[in-house]
C-alpha cells in the first residue's frame, strides 16, 4: 500500500508541474507579445485560439459525456478523481497542445518544452486513471489542429 501511495503522490506532482509549466509559459508569452510587440495579430491568435479551442471541446465533451476510467465499479485511480463523464477528449492534454502550437511563433523552445510536457502530461493522466488512452490521443489531436491555425491564419491573412 505503501508504494502505491509513493506512485500516486509522485503522479500528483509531475502532473501539476506539467501544467505550471504550460501556464507559465504561456502567461510569458502573452506578456511578451503585449509588452514588446504590441496588441497584433500574434498575440490575439496566441490569446483567442486556445481560448476558443477550450469552449469548442469544452462543449464537445459534454455532448459526448464518455466516462471516466474510474466511474467504472471497482477501479481506484491513482490520482484523486473530481468528477465524473466528460472524459473524451482531454481538456487538459488539448489545451497543453494548443497552447504548445500557439506559442511556438513566437518562442520556438518555449513552445517545444510545454509539447514535451503536455505529452507527459498524456501519460500521467492515463497512468494515474483518469483518461483513457483514447482521451489524451484525441485531446492532443484536436489541441494540435487548433494550434496549427497560430500558424496558418498569419499567412492567409497576408
Amino acid at each position: 500500500m505503501r508504494r502505491r501511495e509513493e506512485i500516486a503522490k509522485a503522479l500528483q506532482i509531475a502532473d501539476h508541474l506539467c501544467v505550471a509549466i504550460v501556464v507559465a509559459s504561456f502567461a510569458a508569452t502573452l506578456l511578451y507579445c503585449a509588452v514588446i510587440q504590441g496588441l497584433n495579430l500574434r498575440f490575439w491568435l496566441t490569446l483567442l485560439v486556445p481560448a476558443a479551442a477550450y469552449v469548442i471541446l469544452g462543449l464537445l465533451r459534454d455532448a459526448i459525456n464518455a466516462p471516466r476510467p474510474y466511474d467504472q465499479p471497482g477501479f481506484t485511480p491513482l490520482l484523486t478523481p473530481n468528477k465524473t463523464g466528460r472524459s473524451f477528449p482531454s481538456r487538459h492534454v488539448s489545451s497543453g497542445a494548443v497552447i504548445s502550437l500557439a506559442i511556438m511563433p513566437t518562442c520556438l523552445w518555449a513552445g517545444i518544452l510545454c509539447y514535451a510536457a503536455t505529452l507527459c502530461l498524456a501519460a500521467i493522466r492515463v497512468a494515474g486513471g483518469l483518461h483513457f488512452t483514447r482521451d489524451v490521443l484525441a485531446g492532443f489531436f484536436l489541441g494540435s489542429l487548433f494550434g496549427l491555425l497560430c500558424y496558418f491564419i498569419p499567412v492567409l491573412c497576408q
